[in-house]
């Protein structure tokens, strides 16, 4: 119950919006019906869905309903599920809540080597089926990526500085800690800088 009230309530869904629990066929799914329907179950699978350019599908809900669809045919079963998107963070991701059980009520094994690899394999099939070859993604991003940090208009990563702003300041410290995305920022920073749209504090004077 209480990791399906963290699914339901805390991040933010896309555009800030409130998050909304789904499951395969409901865009808006009864997470409290969900539970009772869990409680006699002997155990449940809670997994993060965090494509590395999530911001770039389009549809992450059906993203999540397809990669589920190909897990429970590798397993063949019907699983109970539900999910919601989350956009509080930068990193577009799914937090998903899984049964312990099989359409046939017993239950549900997951091997570790199912756990750990294939069900990140068909999870990056299907990025790759979307977006294309990450090569071929990879340049695509980076180039979007750079206009972004020149862009003299509102973009995604004004948009991740605002939320981790505190008080219209951004500490360095606050922003996201991959190496990449970190250092967008850090050069978008600086570019608004430029522009006179935003102004470097020395430590020293911070409150």
């Amino acid at each position: 119950m209480r990791h399906t009230l963290y699914v339901e309530r805390d991040g933010a869904g896309r555009d800030g919006d409130k998050v909304q629990v789904f499951d395969r066929d409901l865009e808006e799914a009864n997470g409290a019906a969900f539970v009772e329907r869990c409680e006699k179950d002997h155990h449940h699978f809670r997994v993060i869905v965090s494509p590395e350019y999530g911001g770039a599908i389009e549809d992450l809900k059906e993203y999540t309903r397809e990669l589920m669809r190909r897990v429970e045919v590798d397993l063949g079963t019907r699983i109970g599920w539900i999910a919601a998107e989350h956009h509080d963070t930068g990193h577009p991701h799914v937090h998903l809540l899984a049964r312990g059980v099989d359409d046939q009520g017993r239950d549900l094994v997951m091997s570790r080597q199912y756990i750990s690899h294939t069900f990140r394999e068909r999870a990056e099939e299907l990025a790759t089926r979307e977006l294309g070859p990450r090569r071929e993604r990879d340049r695509d991003m980076d180039q979007s990526l750079k206009r972004s940090i020149d862009a003299q208009r509102l973009t995604r990563l004004d948009g991740v500085l605002v939320d981790r702003a505190q008080d219209n300041e951004v500490s360095l410290d606050r922003l996201p800690k991959e190496a990449a995305e970190h250092a967008a920022l850090v050069r978008r920073l600086n570019r608004l800088e430029e522009m006179r749209l935003a102004e470097r504090v020395a430590a020293d004077r911070r409150g």
